[in-house]
């Protein structure tokens, strides 16, 4: 990869298969580059607006712009792998390189329900169902809810997703949450 600071894994992909070319993935991150810095992403609820400034970021009210530098420097700082555990201690994921690993998506609000096989909203059985069947599937890496849940309390529905998915799998979890304090509990 031509672009300073950011390595390409492109040909060592031990799969060979390239919907494109590196050029063409060179051209798409110095589209996203660009667009980070002149353009910039809106932060909602920017209470750390402080935190990216002191980074060097302008910051206009919720609108925060990036210079293309301090992307490059923040993805050279990350970690070189990142190792998610299993509940059991096992070390399942190696997230490096050219490393792959496959999960379900994160909460859909709607389901198909494969008894009635109608169209409806997102159930806390379904989140359970689905972390018990990706527990049985050996090509599912990790598990995510699947569901935004419709049957409970909104501000509760990250706790009570990640209480079935604990419920039904030892495999490892990505959990979302809706705030700070539902972070806690979540760790909890």
């Amino acid at each position: 990869m031509s672009i300073e600071g950011i390595k390409s894994y492109y040909h060592v992909n031990e799969t060979k298969f390239h919907a494109l070319t590196e050029e063409e993935c060179e051209k798409i991150i110095l589209a996203a580059l660009r667009i980070m810095e002149e353009t910039g992403l809106v932060i909602q609820k920017n209470t750390v607006g402080d935190i990216f400034e002191k980074a060097g970021c302008t910051v206009e009210g919720d609108l925060v712009k990036f210079p293309q530098e301090l992307v490059k420097e923040c993805i050279a700082s990350a970690a070189p792998e990142l190792v998610l555990y299993d509940r059991m201690g096992n070390d399942v994921i190696h997230a490096t390189g050219c490393n792959n690993y496959y999960g379900n998506g994160p909460t859909n609000p709607m389901y198909n329900d494969f008894e009635t096989g109608e169209r409806r909203l997102a159930l806390t059985k379904d989140i359970a169902n689905n972390a018990l069947v990706s527990d049985a599937c050996p090509n599912i890496d990790f598990i995510m809810g699947l569901g935004g849940i419709s049957d409970c309390d909104p501000q509760v529905a990250d706790i009570v997703e990640l209480q079935q998915i604990l419920k039904n799998t030892t495999k490892p979890i990505i959990p979302w949450c809706i705030d700070v304090e539902n972070l806690k509990d979540l760790i909890e």
